[in-house]
């Protein structure tokens, strides 16, 4: 068993996962010129719209699960009670094809309501189909 301090790792870890593998997500951003996307990972929402397609929510669940994995760690009666990933894609400073910098922000919060965060900067993410 775990204690609280772990949610940062694992905040890190998966924004880690999200970033590794958002080349689609990426190429979607230029696409759809929409720079940012939120992901409710437990609940598996993704918004906007343009992004919630079964490619995308196939990540999300890769994400969703190892979080969930590691939240079987946790001491009773600590758990995550929202986990959200916000993906920042700086489209004004790319073409299309190209790569884009990345920002992934993993956001959770425990039944107290405290937040462990992450945030991870990729300068390239290729943008490919």
């Amino acid at each position: 068993m775990t204690s609280r301090r772990e949610m940062k790792s694992w905040a890190s870890g998966t924004a880690n996962m999200f970033a590794c593998s958002a080349n689609h997500y990426a190429w979607l951003a230029c696409h759809h010129r929409l720079p940012q996307i939120t992901i409710d990972l437990i609940n598996l929402h993704i918004t906007p719209p343009e992004f919630d397609i079964e490619r995308n929510r196939i990540l999300a669940r890769y994400c969703r699960d190892c979080l969930f994995r590691n939240m079987q760690q946790l001491m009773p009666p600590a758990n995550i009670t929202e986990a959200i990933l916000v993906a920042d894609f700086e489209i004004s400073r790319v073409v299309e094809g190209r790569n884009i910098p990345l920002t992934t922000t993993v956001t959770l919060t425990d039944e107290l309501g405290k937040k462990w965060i992450c945030s991870l900067n990729d300068k390239y993410v290729l943008a490919q189909k």
